[in-house]
C-alpha cells in the first residue's frame, strides 16, 4: 500500500438527493496519503452550491445539514469539477461504501468534463468485515464503539476524518504497529461515564500493546 504511484484518496461527499438522477454533488472533502495511510499529504475540501433545490430530498439536507447561509459563497460545480478531476484522476479511491462516493463523482466528472476519475477503489467497510468483530459496519455504530464523537457527523470533513482514523485502525494495527492509545483511552472513558465494566479491543490490537508493554519492560 506504499506505492508512491497509487496514493491514497480518502473521499466523502455530500448530496441534495439520495438518486444521482435527481441530486447534486454539493460538498466534497478528500485527504491524499503517499505513504499508504499513515499521514497525510493534501487536503481538499469545498462546498458547492446547489442549482435545482426544487428537487432536493428533504432528508438529504437534513441529512447534511444544507443552509442557504453556509452555502451562500459556495462555487458552482463547473467551478470546481477539474480541480477534482485532477486530484482524482490517479490513484486509489477510498471511501465508506465506495460505490456511493465513487459513482456520483464519476458521473458528474464524466458528465461535466467527459472524462474519468481511477477505477481503483477501496470500500473500507470490507476492512471493517475482515478486521473487526461488529453487527455493523455503518459509521454511526463505529463511532459508538470506538468512542468517537458524533459531533458533525455526514458533513464531509467529518466523515473523512473517522474515515482515515478506521482505516488505520483496519490495516496498521493488523501489521503490529503500536495501538491507537488515545482510542482505547477513549474507549474506557466512555465505558465508565455509562458504567460498562468491558470495552472493545481487536486481537491485533492487544497484541501490538502487549508488544509496546513487553518492549517498554525491556528497556
Amino acid at each position: 500500500m506504499k506505492n508512491p504511484n497509487y496514493p491514497i484518496h480518502f473521499v466523502d461527499i455530500e448530496t441534495t438527493h439520495f438518486d444521482w438522477k435527481i441530486g447534486e454533488i454539493i460538498e466534497v472533502c478528500i485527504w491524499t496519503s503517499r505513504d499508504g495511510g499513515q499521514t497525510i499529504s493534501d487536503r481538499y475540501h469545498t462546498y458547492i452550491k446547489p442549482q435545482f433545490l426544487e428537487f432536493a430530498h428533504p432528508k438529504a439536507l437534513e441529512v447534511n445539514g444544507y443552509t442557504d447561509e453556509r452555502w451562500s459563497m459556495a462555487p458552482y460545480w463547473k467551478d470546481v469539477c477539474g480541480e477534482i478531476f485532477r486530484i482524482l484522476e490517479y490513484g486509489i479511491f477510498c471511501a465508506h461504501n465506495v460505490s456511493f462516493d465513487w459513482y456520483w463523482l464519476d458521473h458528474q466528472i464524466k458528465s461535466t468534463m467527459g472524462k474519468k476519475i481511477t477505477w481503483r477503489k477501496l470500500d473500507s467497510q470490507t476492512l471493517v468485515w475482515e478486521h473487526i468483530p461488529t453487527e455493523s459496519a455503518k459509521m454511526s455504530k463505529l463511532r459508538t464503539l470506538f468512542g468517537w464523537s458524533h459531533h458533525n457527523a455526514h458533513t464531509a470533513q467529518k466523515d473523512v476524518e473517522d474515515l482515515v482514523r478506521l482505516y488505520k485502525r483496519c490495516i496498521y494495527s493488523t501489521i503490529g504497529n503500536t495501538p491507537d492509545i488515545e482510542a482505547i483511552k477513549q474507549q474506557l472513558d466512555r465505558a465508565r461515564l455509562i458504567g460498562n465494566d468491558h470495552i472493545y479491543m481487536s486481537v491485533m490490537d492487544v497484541d501490538a500493546l502487549i508488544k509496546m508493554i513487553r518492549l517498554s519492560n525491556n528497556q
